[in-house]
C-alpha cells in the first residue's frame, strides 16, 4: 500500500479488519465505483471545504422524487424497499434496479421469491430478507410490479417461453463453445464453475424469453453499467441461446 492518505482510506474501506482483527467495522464488499466515491467524499471533508461560500459549492445530483401509487406504495415503504432497490431513479444500489422488473420476470417465480427469497449469485453474502408477507400483500406487490415496471423497449409477451429441441441444442453449443458463458454462469452445477454472474439453473422459470433475448443482444441498454459483455450477437444466435436458457428449469432439466 502506498503511504498516502487516499491509499490508506481506500484500504480501510476495502478490508477494514486488515488493520486489526478486533476492529468492528463491517466488511461491506463494495464495488470499485462505490469505494472511489467514498474515498473522494471523505477526502473532501476538510476545513476549507466546510467553509466554502455557497457560490463555490457544487450541488450533488438531484435525487429522483419518484413515488409509487396505491396499496403497493404503502407496502414498498413499509418493507423499506427503497433502501436497497432503485425504482425509476430513486433508491439504493445494494440490490438490483427494479425499474423494469415487470418486463423480466415470470409471475410464478416472483411469488415464490417473495415467500422465500434466495440469492441468485453463489458468491453474494447479502440476500433479501424474508418479510413474511401475506398472500394478499404478495399479490398486490406482484400485480403492481408486473403492470407498472415495464420497459418501453419491447413487449415482454413478444416471444414464446418454449422452443423446439433443435434450437435448444444449438443454443447449448453456443453457450459452451462460441460464447463460453460457463466462465461466469452456472447451468450445470456438476461441471460449470462460473461464480461471477447469476446462477442459471432455473432461469427458464424465472425470466421471460423476450427479456433474455433483448439482454443477449444489448445488455447495457437494459441495465447501464452491467458487467455482462456486449457480444454483438446475431439475431439467430440470440434466439438459439434464449431457447437453451428457457429450457433450464432446474437441475433435473436435460442439458443435451
Amino acid at each position: 500500500m502506498d503511504r498516502t492518505l487516499p491509499a490508506y482510506i481506500e484500504a480501510k474501506i476495502k478490508q477494514p479488519r486488515s488493520f486489526g482483527a478486533a476492529l468492528k467495522m463491517p466488511q461491506f464488499n463494495l464495488t470499485v465505483a462505490q469505494v472511489d466515491g467514498l474515498v473522494t467524499a471523505l477526502l473532501a471533508q476538510t476545513d476549507r471545504a466546510a467553509n466554502l461560500p455557497e457560490r463555490l459549492r457544487i450541488a450533488g445530483p438531484v435525487a429522483s422524487k419518484y413515488e409509487p401509487a396505491g396499496a403497493a406504495s404503502q407496502l414498498i415503504h413499509d418493507l423499506n424497499c427503497f433502501s436497497c432497490h432503485t425504482f425509476n431513479g430513486r433508491g439504493g444500489d445494494m440490490a438490483p434496479d427494479l425499474t423494469w422488473e415487470g418486463s423480466s420476470v415470470q409471475r410464478e417465480w416472483l411469488l415464490a421469491f417473495f415467500k422465500n427469497p434466495n440469492t441468485l449469485r453463489p458468491t453474494l453474502i447479502r440476500r433479501m430478507p424474508k418479510f413474511n408477507v401475506t398472500d394478499q400483500e404478495a399479490a398486490t406487490l406482484i400485480d403492481y410490479i408486473l403492470t407498472v415496471y415495464q420497459t418501453p423497449k419491447f413487449d415482454r409477451d413478444s416471444m414464446k417461453n418454449t422452443a423446439d429441441a433443435a434450437d435448444i441444442d444449438h443454443g447449448r453449443q453456443l453457450y459452451y463453445s462460441k460464447y463460453a458463458c460457463q466462465a461466469c454462469h452456472i447451468v450445470d452445477p456438476k461441471k460449470d464453475k462460473g461464480y461471477i454472474g447469476p446462477t442459471l439453473t432455473h432461469v427458464g422459470s424465472r425470466l421471460n424469453a423476450a427479456w433474455i433475448y433483448q439482454w443477449l443482444k444489448a445488455p447495457q441498454s437494459l441495465r447501464p453499467g452491467t458487467i455482462e459483455p456486449d457480444r454483438e450477437m446475431s439475431d439467430g444466435d440470440a434466439a438459439s441461446l434464449t431457447a437453451f436458457l428457457m429450457a433450464q428449469k432446474g437441475q433435473e432439466a436435460k442439458l443435451k
